[in-house]
C-alpha cells in the first residue's frame, strides 16, 4: 500500500478489526456472509471513498477486516458506522436474523483492532532513539 496524501498530512495507515455477532452465533453462512462481504468491499467504500477494504475474511463467528483509512477518522467511529450499517442491512434483509436478535442489533458490542505497518515496532523504537542520539551530537556541535 502506498503512502497516502491530503491537503495537510502524509499517511499509511492500516487497521485489522476483528468482531463477532452477539453470543457469536456462527450466523455468518451463505447468502448472509456474501452479502456482508459485498457490503464491506463495496458499499462502504461507496459512502466513505477515503476507505479501503485491504482483506477480508467473513468466517461463521468473526469477520477480520483489513482495511485503511485516513488519520481523521477514529478507529472506533470507524466500527461504529460499519456495525450500524451492516447490522441495519443484514437484518432487513435476513428476516431469520430478527428470530434470533430480537433486540434489533446483530453485532457484540466489542471488537479488536490492531494498527499494521510495513515496520516493526522495534524499527520505529531504534529509529526514535537513533533521531535523540542524532539531536544530541548537533548540540554538542554547536557549542
Amino acid at each position: 500500500m502506498d503512502v497516502k496524501r491530503t491537503g495537510h498530512s502524509v499517511w499509511r495507515i492500516e487497521y485489522h478489526f476483528v468482531w463477532i455477532p452477539r453470543y457469536r452465533h456462527a450466523v455468518l453462512r451463505g447468502l448472509l456472509a456474501k452479502r456482508l462481504y459485498a457490503l464491506l468491499t463495496a458499499d462502504v467504500p461507496e459512502h466513505h471513498p477515503d476507505w479501503q477494504t485491504i482483506r477480508l475474511a467473513v468466517e461463521p463467528d468473526h469477520v477480520h477486516w483489513l482495511m485503511s483509512a485516513p488519520p481523521k477518522y477514529a478507529p472506533s467511529d470507524i466500527m461504529r458506522v460499519v456495525k450500524a450499517v451492516t447490522s441495519r442491512i443484514l437484518m432487513a434483509e435476513f428476516p431469520s436474523l430478527r428470530e434470533r436478535y430480537w433486540d434489533a442489533t446483530l453485532w457484540s458490542d466489542g471488537f479488536f483492532i490492531s494498527a499494521v505497518g510495513p515496520v516493526s515496532e522495534e524499527a520505529v523504537k531504534h529509529y526514535i532513539q537513533f533521531q535523540q542520539r542524532s539531536d544530541l551530537r548537533q548540540q554538542r556541535l554547536r557549542l
